[in-house]
């Protein structure tokens, strides 16, 4: 089965090599093509080593692309139009006065300059006999020579005299050079029938004067626009009628080509309508005063009623925006229902195109755009092949803007895997202020932070989506404090120059104090790099101003935000802060001292490499981590593929990579060694990101991993994961009970299922019914343990009530967010990164606030890490722990102030105990009311550098947490694989 795994995977890379092959063929095509080059010629124009190499083109090549394709090309078409207009009006005024000789001179002037124009073109065109047949050219011949025919004596007669004036008429149709410029094929030969109506009205009036005025009978010209518009509406009223035979034979004549012309070209009109929707006719113009949001990629009905909920939000200020969605396909009958919303009729666009195609892109408007978002397929069958997709889109738009508007226009989009964020750098070649939502990254480090920190799916759900008002009558207690937290959004704004040289934590006691908002992340500018970091701690606020200073805010509304901005301190609270934090400091440098007096001289003490005995270093299946920090002259661990150097310092990896054959198991049924673990049903490829956070240094206890699939993994993918120590595979699905038992369901804490699309079974399934087999395994699982844990990725938001037991269905109506599972956080709705992705809109840094929440990887690059050190920028990261024993039947506002100026800890809300407000689950309460009652059972999320040890369990659970690192012998990280093997 692994051969076919790497044949499938080898199959899929030349697939993609294949497609990045015809990108490039096609590129070089159209390079030739734009250079006026044939494409059978393309092989006269590569190097030796099949490079391509543009041909030098010819001065005439060049004239002829600068005359289409430049601003003046366009402007010398408006002029010569322009003129065109001014001679067929002069004209007009010759039939009503004789007093017009100041014009021929004027006409020779115009006559000259449109023989030049004529030169020009027919000295740059390709194909020069062509181009003299083309309509243009005869326009031009017929106007031009009989002027010159007359200034030079050439023909003097007064019968030749009124048709080289008649001529004159026919420049109408030089309008017909404009039409190339027209946004649409639709819209193009809508105008050419109207030009034709026109000039045949027009041509016609001015032939049937000539022929019909005479001693006895004198027309003017628009007693002749009369009769020809009556003519050719078959009303024909006989008032004026034709006297001489040459105009009866005219009208004959006018009259056919008006049968045969006009249909021909209303058919052709129709044929195009009935090519193409109305949505490929639309187009969006560019409003100065209104922004527009250019909204492409993968557009369902899901995505974009998060979209719209996120984007048009009163929390976000003024509705006056436009949102302008560019799709490949018509909407579908759903998605229109939701376009004419009355919500969103005035404020949504949709248009049929490809941001691949400048046209497309010209008539979204992007030329007045704001941003761009695109979305991604997030379960696509071929995910590399949907990243590929969605940086072309990217760097077509960029390359719109560029060429256009001299800018860039930012971007916010999702990429599915984790290495296309590299690849789209290296495309895009420049440094971008684009806000890069890496799916599977995100989605898979939050799952696995839940299984450490539970709740935390609906803690950053609240923070991320901009609710609404809360509804009234809820039908439980509980319910009313969620409710109330979910109020609560975060919001960027500038820290006041009063709190320069405070200590953040500090700060965050100040604006918690006095506006009840949470500070709890910093943006400062630093060395002329722009920074963000969760809870910085100790961190002495620099000048605010010179440093473009910026605080995170949770709270209910922007303005209570804005208020830190101005902020205003007393000199006593300034004076008291700056003790505290002298006081801080001093016993600091007691506890280091003394820390360093009890290891005693280097090479005594504690010995560090020391395995730990069972009975105080495993509680259950958790390995205790005792000890200190690793030392310098210890054996680094070996990087291994992804697993660089620099994770062996904050990781728990095995020194080499191992067999895959080492860590599956039969039977792990009844095992000693395996138990209360973490059982992951489904396997992604970018597995690696789930794992790696449940291996982090920073955790008081690592939880065995049981991964339950039909299939082992790929090579490939366990490459990525063979130095993870207690990881177990157990071959088996989910729904089958044997297989669930085999996997030590019974003693398993928490169980996660992942969606299982991306290997193609939701292609062309709706979206209802892509859940179905998530469903499945979460009633199987239930059925094999109650009281397991199960945290479920779940794709359509409707499908919760699935999971949800009858007496919770009346939660599910208000909304799916009210439901007790998510609320919980044990529900992972895909629509949250839609709204993550909409929220960077408003939020550039959005993102990487989410990353620090979640991910266990800190940032590599060396420039920051340095800044960092420098400046005393530490690492924050997102904590859960017990409430501290003095405040467990205390007020919240207590608890946080003390965790602010004692352990620089900011916390943000409260995992409420079962039964603290008449709850049967545990739930989220975001930024509680501060005279809000604590229970023993509440936890509390924290965010900080570290967690002191007196606010650690001590009963060894696995919410459990410590940033008192330590080592573990390679004979310890392997003793997992060889006791139960």
């Amino acid at each position: 089965m692994d051969s076919k795994e790497a044949k499938s995977l080898a199959t899929s890379r030349s697939k993609n090599k294949t497609v990045v092959k015809k990108m490039v063929s096609s590129l070089r095509r159209r390079s030739n093509i734009s250079a006026g080059l044939p494409e059978n010629q393309a092989s006269k124009y590569q190097d030796s080593s099949g490079v391509h190499t543009a041909p030098v083109m010819s001065f005439r090549k060049k004239l002829e692309r600068y005359l289409a394709t430049s601003m003046t090309g366009f402007v010398l078409d408006i002029i010569n139009t322009s003129l065109s207009m001014f001679a067929c009006a002069v004209f007009v005024w010759e039939t009503y006065t004789s007093d017009l000789k100041w014009f021929d001179p004027v006409e020779l002037v115009l006559v000259s300059y449109f023989t030049v124009d004529f030169a020009l073109r027919l000295y740059s065109a390709s194909h020069r006999l062509q181009y003299m047949f083309s309509l243009i050219a005869i326009i031009d011949l017929l106007t031009i020579l009989p002027v010159f025919f007359t200034h030079a004596g050439i023909a003097t007669s007064a019968q030749f005299l009124k048709f080289g004036r008649l001529l004159r008429v026919l420049r109408i149709l030089r309008l017909h050079r404009l039409f190339q410029y027209a946004r649409s094929d639709v819209n193009r030969q809508l105008a050419v029938i109207m030009l034709t109506v026109v000039s045949l009205i027009f041509i016609a009036a001015g032939l049937m004067q000539i022929l019909e005025n005479n001693d006895l009978e004198q027309y003017s010209f628009h007693d002749m626009v009369y009769f020809i518009v009556v003519t050719l509406s078959t009303v024909g009223y006989g008032d004026i009628a034709p006297q001489t035979s040459e105009g009866r034979m005219a009208i004959c004549v006018i009259i056919v080509v008006a049968v045969v012309l006009i249909p021909t070209q209303t058919n052709e009109l129709v044929r195009l309508m009935d090519l193409q929707s109305i949505y490929a006719r639309r187009f969006h113009k560019p409003n100065p005063d209104v922004p527009s949001i250019l909204l492409c990629g993968n557009i369902t009905v899901t995505a974009c009623r998060e979209a719209f909920h996120e984007l048009f939000h009163v929390d976000h200020g003024s509705q006056d925006k436009m949102v302008v969605i560019l799709h490949e396909s018509i909407p579908s009958a759903d998605l229109e229902i939701l376009l004419r919303n009355p919500l969103y009729d005035l404020s949504v666009k949709y248009l049929q195109g490809t941001p691949m195609s400048d046209k497309h892109l010209s008539r979204a408007g992007l030329i007045g755009a704001g941003a761009g978002i695109i979305l991604s397929a997030k379960y696509s069958a071929s995910p590399l092949l949907e990243d590929n997709k969605t940086i072309l889109q990217a760097l077509a738009i960029k390359q719109y803007t560029l060429h256009f508007r001299r800018d860039q226009l930012r971007l916010c989009m999702q990429l599915i895997r984790p290495e296309s964020k590299a690849h789209y750098y290296q495309c895009l070649g420049m440094e971008s202020n684009d806000q890069l939502v890496c799916v599977e990254e995100i989605k898979l480090n939050i799952l696995a932070k839940s299984c450490t920190c539970p709740g935390v799916i609906a803690m950053l759900s609240n923070l991320i989506v901009s609710s609404g008002l809360t509804p009234a009558d809820l039908p439980v207690q509980w319910l009313e404090e969620y409710c109330k937290g979910q109020q609560n959004e975060i919001y960027r704004a500038p820290l006041s120059p009063k709190f320069q040289g405070l200590a953040f934590a500090h700060v965050a006691h100040l604006v918690y104090k006095n506006l009840g908002a949470v500070l709890f992340a910093i943006e400062v500018e630093v060395a002329g790099k722009v920074i963000v970091r969760l809870n910085p701690g100790s961190y002495s606020i620099p000048d605010t101003v010179a440093n473009g200073v910026h605080g995170f805010v949770i709270c209910e509304d922007k303005s209570v935000a804005d208020a830190i901005s101005y902020f205003q301190l007393e000199e006593n609270e300034i004076a008291s802060l700056k003790a505290l934090r002298k006081r801080q400091e001093r016993e600091k440098e007691k506890l280091k001292s003394k820390t360093q007096s009890r290891k005693g001289p280097k090479g005594g003490g504690v010995d560090r490499n020391k395995v730990i005995p069972s009975s105080s270093g495993v509680i259950g299946s958790y390995m205790v981590l005792d000890g200190e920090e690793e030392s310098e002259e210890e054996e680094a661990i070996p990087s291994d593929h992804r697993l660089s150097d620099h994770l062996d310092d904050s990781y728990f990896l095995l020194p080499d990579r191992i067999p895959f054959s080492s860590i599956v198991h039969d039977n792990l049924a009844g095992s000693l060694e395996v138990r209360n673990h973490i059982l992951l049903c489904g396997l992604v490829p970018s597995i690696f990101y789930f794992l790696l956070p449940l291996r982090s240094k920073n955790l008081k206890a690592l939880q065995n991993v049981v991964i339950l699939h039909p299939e082992p993994p790929s090579d490939a993918i366990w490459k990525t994961i063979a130095r993870f120590p207690f990881i177990y595979f157990v071959r088996g699905s989910s729904l089958n009970q044997d297989d669930l038992k085999r996997a030590n369901i019974s003693q398993c804490e928490k169980a996660l299922i992942l969606s299982a699309i991306g290997s193609g079974g939701g292609v062309g399934i709706s979206e209802e019914l892509l859940d179905a087999e998530t469903i499945f395994q979460y009633k199987a699982i239930k059925k094999a343990n109650r009281s397991v844990q199960i945290i479920t990725e779940i794709v359509h938001n409707s499908n919760l009530e699935f999971l949800s037991t009858r007496t919770d269905w009346q939660f599910a109506k208000i909304g799916y967010e009210m439901t007790p599972l998510f609320a919980a956080g044990e529900v992972y709705l895909s629509s949250m990164l839609d709204t993550l992705t909409c929220q960077a809109f408003y939020n550039p840094h959005i993102v990487t606030i989410m990353n620090q929440f979640t991910s266990a990887l800190s940032s590599t690059n060396p420039v920051i890490a340095a800044i960092c050190a420098s400046s005393g920028l530490k690492t924050s990261s997102l904590w859960q722990i017990p409430v501290p024993h003095d405040y467990a039947n205390g007020i919240y506002k207590d608890m946080f102030h003390y965790l602010t100026n004692e352990k620089n800890l900011v916390a943000i809300g409260l995992y409420r105990g079962v039964s603290a407000q008449g709850n049967k689950l545990p739930f989220v309460y975001t930024n509680p009311s501060p005279d809000a009652r604590l229970t023993p059972l509440d936890r509390v999320f924290v965010v900080g550098v570290s967690v002191p040890d007196d606010l650690i369990d001590e009963d060894g659970s696995s919410t459990a947490y410590s940033l008192k690192t330590t080592h573990l012998t390679p004979a310890t990280l392997l003793s997992g694989y060889t006791s139960t093997a």
